[in-house]
């Protein structure tokens, strides 16, 4: 929206403009409900992992990200460029009209996949988990650590040098 300024120009704006020039409100932003942008808090979306509800938990977040800690059952395809190249090749087909959860660090990451599924790729079904992992480990909910190079399982981070859980 560009203001309009009335005759005598002065400073306040007595209209607007959109950017097709016509004068009027502007549309809700892709994030927002009116648009269709959908959101759940990692609470719910525990709940409704557990009784089946999605059919993808997709994780955008770098292989290092996902690899530190990630939810269990969740596939990793980072946003960028990842998320376009599987999307374009076919990889996520069977699940264009299936529930889909969106998790990334923050929220942010997972907001974009989530208006990039849902309006560039035509995904019917595409939510937002709001507050992504930070959200998820502020609630003590369980994260999955996948086994360090160093052979760690615990996730210290000790490059396999921890005593506190031997690796069988």
């Amino acid at each position: 929206m560009v203001p309009i300024l009335s005759d005598n120009h002065d400073t306040q704006a007595v209209g607007s403009l959109r950017a097709d020039g016509l004068a009027g409100t502007t549309s809700p932003s892709a994030y927002s409900p009116e648009a269709g942008f959908q959101e759940i808090s990692v609470i719910e979306l525990e709940e409704r992992l557990a009784t089946g509800q999605f059919s993808l938990l997709l994780d955008v977040r770098s292989q290092q990200e996902y690899d530190d800690g990630h939810i269990t059952g969740a596939f990793n395809l980072p946003l960028d460029p990842d998320l376009s190249t599987a999307v374009r090749s076919g990889s996520l087909d069977d699940f264009r009209d299936q529930p889909v959860a969106v998790v990334c660090g923050s929220g942010m990451r997972s907001g974009q996949a989530t208006v990039r599924l849902s309006k560039v790729y035509g995904f019917s079904n595409v939510t937002n988990v709001t507050g992504g992992m930070m959200a998820w480990a502020r609630e003590g909910l369980p994260v999955k650590v996948h086994r360090q190079r160093g052979g760690s399982s615990c996730g210290c981070g000790s490059g396999g040098d921890c005593k506190s859980k031997q690796s069988t």
